[in-house]
């Protein structure tokens, strides 16, 4: 977190949260009030001060304000750089497993969060995609072969702990 921020932070400790301003979308691009951000330099000011509560609920600090975020997938977006995944913040995150949902989007467990493979990436891993057994897939990825789970859409923020869609305080807070 930038120190701007974390000074910002104890100068005005209780500026209130803000909801429904700001997302991230399946492929890792955020959004303020829907339309995409395209300023490299906000980008990586949104980037550096990307965290989570300990509710589940993903934010960005600005200055003394927490900006909570909504998740259209996942808290984390990755796309593949050198046989790596590699977050919409520039984070290498390592597998744990692999997870599809009904409707083929492909996910990773990592110690991170759960993360979403952009589409983008999946033309690119779709000759790594395998059946091991009837009803069984597997990604060989990165060296490794890892089995594919199926998971419900739905279910996804219960099993990985997060919010989707942040709309008030939290209980206690």
């Amino acid at each position: 977190m930038d120190e701007i921020v974390q000074a910002a932070m104890k100068k005005w400790p209780d500026v209130p949260a803000v909801f429904h301003w700001l997302s991230l979308d399946g492929r890792g691009r955020w959004r303020l009030k829907g339309e995409v951000v395209s300023n490299p330099t906000m980008i990586a000011f949104l980037n550096r001060n990307y965290d989570h509560d300990g509710n589940g609920r993903w934010f960005v600090q600005n200055g003394p304000q927490r900006v909570f975020v909504s998740l259209e997938a996942a808290p984390w977006i990755v796309h593949i750089e050198d046989a790596l995944l590699v977050t919409q913040t520039g984070k290498t995150v390592q597998p744990r497993k692999f997870l599809i949902d009904e409707d083929g989007h492909l996910y990773a467990d990592t110690a991170s969060g759960l993360a979403k493979i952009d589409d983008r990436e999946l033309s690119r891993l779709s000759d790594s995609i395998f059946e091991t057994a009837p009803d069984r897939l597997a990604l060989r990825f990165s060296g490794y072969q890892w089995p594919i789970e199926t998971v419900s859409r739905r279910d996804l923020p219960r099993v990985f702990g997060f919010d989707p869609d942040p709309c008030t305080e939290a209980p206690g807070a």
